[in-house]
């Protein structure tokens, strides 16, 4: 088809250049311009006296104007014959891929994201109104879907993916009803269906994380969209890793799906990739040893009179001890021991590591405390090379490596994190790498940000209030039903716990509901009155009743011996001590709580740390003793009925003065009731 310019542009226009139509492309003048090569659907743009028909070829505008109308239109249909032979095929088949994609499974964020891309790219090259071109049924369809797809917001989105969480809750509504002795809470299903690349289960105390965890592979088994080999579950203790592996063995009735702890992880890929296991330093494997071993080191360096003046010197500026030098090296060596894996941690990125050290106010003792742990360090080190062993950080530092640079292949499509909050930094970073290593691999992590006690560690809280900015695009599903205390405690341990703004707001429900306070205070943190509350939960029990009293400290619970007379004597108990730390993880009928009283190893604790080891550690929280608040929710979420809180009158601890002053709905021991708060 050849186009003849409107008679007027002869005034206008002096070369004259010609422009045809065919099956081939358009031929300007001399130049074919191939269909293929053709960007954009040619368009009509409209002017005072003429048309013009307007392409992009090759990243260039074209402009053929001084047409008549009847003719642009006449070109136009022209070319939506030729356009839609060629350009059909890839049309159909994206919109027919992404129908297919959509219809499969869970349609995740990126996934989606890059859908929109392509949809967007495909539509540029076909107009705009399409309901003005007589186009095929197919071609028609498909451009329609696109449309529709392009229009879609987060709005949508969401809607698309509840809408196949609910087919899929039809479809395995027997699986979850039978799954655990219980049937799976609404949101313990959702999380089991929810496939987002990254997936942040915030299970708070006693809504039944592991039951979500095995939830979830039972289901991705189910559903043929995973096998046994897909998975890799992590765990952070050997115990919890043998508990999970019999829970899943117990109700999936499977043994080869792997379980492991990330220290059993890092050995495993380092064995993989060396092809030996390697040898672990018993320095590593016992802190106990450790710590002796440096003691003896230290004393060592001692007798170098440079080194013995700069420990002299750091005791009496920093430690105001007027104790003599022989009596502080224990503790001085206890903190070396700490020290020395996060500072070989923080080596690992020594930008970052410079940067940590810098931004402390206390420059003067940062450096006087590099002075002693550097020469002990070099020893260290030096002790593992010779004897041809690592330790726990080498190996997460050498499973990262071997990650990274792929001389390890991970073959894990899923990978379930449990206790997430208690996370570190390198371990988040091999985990990362893992799912790097294989394409659309989801990451599912189960954790309460409301129970992060272990920053001493080097565990990370942020890794998880701030999950996406590390990880990426995510779906964050709170299970927000707990099964373990009533709604009296939760409502405190709740409020209080959510003073901190940094932590993720949550709302939760409890199974059980009372009517009355069952949190109690008590004046007198003693062995009185805790032979009092204990005679009275005794009397009261008209069934067994498992106690658990708790403290931050180990001092301040009762000994062995006086353990085993408070249980010869209140026949309907069975009584345990342990700290708030060791008590996560763990439920009682009731729970006593000793040690409430203010001071540098009260409750919160007021014992600062150094600022080396501040700078080492995760950046805390800028809110005040937030470690200690989330410690104080752990204690109180360990009971099933009731809490007692066992408090000095005369020196009360900050968070009992602030449950007062804030008129917390507690229960006042009816014995010191006219007192309490005027006391505090």
């Amino acid at each position: 088809m050849q186009l003849k310019r409107y008679w007027l542009s002869k005034i206008f226009i002096k070369n004259h250049v010609s422009l045809q139509v065919s099956h081939q492309g358009i031929l300007l003048d001399n130049t074919l311009m191939n269909w293929s090569e053709i960007e954009t659907f040619p368009h009509i743009e409209s002017h005072f006296f003429f048309c013009s028909l307007n392409w992009q070829a090759n990243s260039l505008q074209y402009h053929f104007n001084w047409l008549s109308k009847k003719d642009s239109l006449n070109a136009l249909n022209e070319i939506v014959g030729h356009w839609a032979k060629i350009k059909r095929t890839p049309l159909i088949h994206l919109a027919n891929s992404i129908n297919v994609k959509m219809s499969k499974g869970y349609l995740r964020k990126d996934t989606f994201a890059n859908i929109q891309k392509k949809s967007i790219s495909q539509l540029s090259q076909w107009p705009k109104d399409i309901e003005l071109f007589s186009f095929n049924e197919a071609i028609y369809k498909s451009l329609q879907f696109l449309q529709l797809i392009v229009s879609w917001n987060e709005k949508h989105l969401i809607s698309f993916q509840t809408n196949y969480i609910e087919k899929q809750q039809s479809s395995y509504q027997d699986y979850f009803q039978s799954i655990e002795s219980n049937p799976l809470t609404n949101k313990q299903q959702i999380a089991c269906i929810t496939d987002e690349q990254n997936n942040l289960i915030l299970a708070g105390a006693g809504t039944g994380k592991t039951s979500t965890m095995i939830g979830r592979v039972g289901y991705l088994l189910k559903s043929n969209q995973a096998t046994e080999s897909d998975f890799l579950l992590l765990a952070f203790g050997t115990q919890a890793a043998e508990e999970m592996k019999q829970r899943i063995n117990n109700k999936l009735a499977i043994q080869s799906v792997k379980i492991n702890t990330f220290h059993s992880l890092g050995l495993n890929i380092i064995t993989s990739v060396e092809s030996k296991a390697p040898n672990i330093s018993e320095l590593a494997a016992d802190e106990t040893s450790k710590q002796n071993w440096i003691q003896l080191e230290f004393k060592q360096l001692l007798t170098q009179r440079d080194f013995e003046l700069k420990v002299q010197h750091y005791c009496d500026t920093y430690l105001n001890s007027k104790k003599a030098l022989d009596s502080n090296i224990a503790e001085i060596s206890k903190n070396l021991s700490q020290l020395i894996g996060l500072y070989k941690l923080g080596l690992f990125d020594k930008k970052q590591l410079q940067q940590r050290l810098s931004q402390h106010h206390n420059q003067k003792r940062i450096k006087a405390e590099l002075e002693l742990l550097s020469p002990i360090y070099q020893i260290y080190q030096k002790y593992l090379l010779d004897n041809n062993e690592i330790d726990f950080e080498d190996m997460i530092i050498k499973a990262i490596q071997y990650v990274e640079t792929n001389q390890f292949k991970s073959t894990w499509k899923h990978i379930l994190v449990d206790e997430f909050q208690d996370i570190s930094e390198p371990r988040a970073k091999l985990i990362k790498a893992l799912q790097k290593q294989v394409s659309g691999a989801s990451l599912f992590c189960v954790g309460d940000d409301w129970q992060a006690i272990y920053r001493f560690t080097g565990a990370d809280v942020n890794l998880t209030t701030q999950f996406s900015h590390y990880f990426g695009a995510t779906q964050i599903t709170a299970l927000d039903k707990t099964f373990r205390f009533n709604n009296s405690i939760n409502d405190i341990a709740s409020r209080f716990i959510m003073k901190n703004p940094t932590q993720l707001n949550k709302k939760m429900l409890t199974h059980s509901q009372v009517n009355q306070a069952k949190v109690a205070l008590y004046h007198g943190d003693d062995e009185g009155t805790l032979n009092s509350v204990l005679a009275e939960i005794n009397c009261q029990a008209t069934s067994p009743q498992s106690i658990y009293i708790l403290a931050r400290y180990k001092f301040n619970l009762p000994n062995k011996t006086r353990l085993n007379q408070f249980n010869a004597k209140h026949e309907n108990l069975d009584i345990k001590a342990v700290t708030f730390h060791a008590s996560k993880g763990k439920e009682s009928d009731q729970v006593i709580i000793l040690g409430l009283k203010n001071g540098k190893y009260g409750f919160p604790s007021q014992n600062t740390i150094s600022p080396l080891l501040d700078s080492l550690l995760p950046k805390s929280d800028d809110f005040e003793h937030a470690d200690e608040r989330r410690l104080f929710y752990v204690a109180l979420t360990r009971a099933k009925h009731q809490v007692h809180l066992l408090y000095d009158i005369n020196k009360p601890s900050l968070f009992i003065t602030e449950l007062l002053d804030n008129n917390y709905p507690i229960k006042h021991n009816k014995k010191h009731d006219k007192s309490l708060k005027e006391a505090v």
